[in-house]
């Protein structure tokens, strides 16, 4: 177990001094790996989650593709080209497919600050595995849908919030105390709530200008305006890079939301390479895995594996991900003589 001292300090005169040995990202995967299975309660969380996804309730919407069907029938009729009636085609079956077989409640695992599991795309028509059928709500109307979307995302977030301060909680080496942790899980629920309302206002405002520049270059070069999309999602995938750590910043150091993401930002540039190393790593084993457990079919007990296994990745590579960022902020608060942030 690796564990980083941070204490607050008056910034003092330059030195030469490192107090703070370097973490490599090996060296924090390997830690983070090691601390999950030495202490197999903070693999409760995602355990929990994913054993509800895989035999508790399930919510579908089926009914919900009605609403779609008259575009996709206009689409198809107003569209000359094969190739582009074979579009619609298969957009309608994916659009079937998934208010007819999506479970409602795998919203519960919200995006990238959410608790991984692997049960969020299991087929909502599958028995259980017991061989009897789940119970089943459906959502008839798009209000009720609406209304879910954000009580299940809600909800989602409070989990990923108990999760991440479980985890934080640990790195710090804090005695576990029931009132503090959920003191600190609704104070990191609430800013993750803040950050992912921000993140879906920014995404809205990027559609008008992003299509209208689309429609602009498209009077000049089809072929062109093509490249738009693929320049957007990596100008989001750069986002994304440099505010990797915002969630550390809040569940570790109780920072703010905009404090969070100045400091992730100082990191990954401070730290460019290690921390391009640390992310590409985690996503290569987080994707690696995930094939793996795909292949244990969702109705079987072999189940039971992949649950187990992805809670051990999961929680193990997060917690690398905290100790490699608690390292890397106190070298360089420390290199520059900066008072460091408080973690109490």
């Amino acid at each position: 177990m690796v564990k980083c001292n941070l204490v607050e300090r008056k910034p003092a005169l330059p030195s030469t001094t490192q107090q703070q040995p370097v973490l490599g990202v090996i060296d924090a995967v390997s830690a983070g790996l090691d601390a999950v299975l030495r202490h197999p309660w903070l693999l409760l969380i995602p355990l929990a989650l994913d054993l509800f996804l895989w035999v508790g309730p399930r919510v579908q919407a089926p009914a919900l593709y009605r609403f779609f069907e008259p575009t996709l029938g206009q689409m198809l009729t107003d569209t000359p080209s094969a190739d582009g009636r074979l579009a619609v085609q298969e957009l309608s079956k994916l659009l079937n497919a998934f208010f007819t077989q999506y479970n409602l409640f795998s919203w519960l695992s919200v995006g990238l600050v959410g608790v991984p599991v692997v049960n969020a795309g299991v087929d909502s028509t599958l028995p259980l595995v017991t061989g009897g059928l789940p119970l089943v709500w459906q959502i008839t109307d798009l209000d009720g849908y609406v209304v879910l979307l954000f009580l299940f995302t809600g909800m989602g977030l409070f989990i990923s919030a108990l999760f991440w301060a479980l985890l934080s909680g640990y790195v710090r080496g804090d005695p576990f105390q029931t009132a503090r942790w959920f003191k600190d899980s609704l104070t990191i629920w609430k800013r993750l709530v803040l950050l992912y309302f921000l993140v879906i206002v920014a995404v809205l405002l990027a559609i008008f200008p992003v299509s209208l520049i689309m429609l602009m270059i498209s009077a000049l070069s089809p072929g062109l305006a093509s490249l738009v999309p693929a320049l957007v999602v990596a100008a989001g995938l750069w986002v994304v890079f440099m505010g990797v750590f915002t969630p550390h910043g809040i569940a570790l150091q109780h920072m703010s939301l905009g404090r969070a993401v100045n400091t992730s930002i100082l990191i990954v540039r401070a730290n460019f390479m290690p921390t391009a190393g640390l992310v590409a790593l985690m996503v290569a084993i987080s994707m690696g895995m995930n094939l793996i457990w795909d292949g244990l079919a969702a109705d079987s007990w072999l189940r039971l594996v992949a649950m187990i296994g992805n809670a051990i990745i999961a929680a193990g590579l997060i917690t690398a991900s905290l100790l490699f960022y608690r390292n890397r902020v106190s070298v360089l608060f420390e290199s520059h003589h900066w008072p460091l942030p408080s973690e109490k």
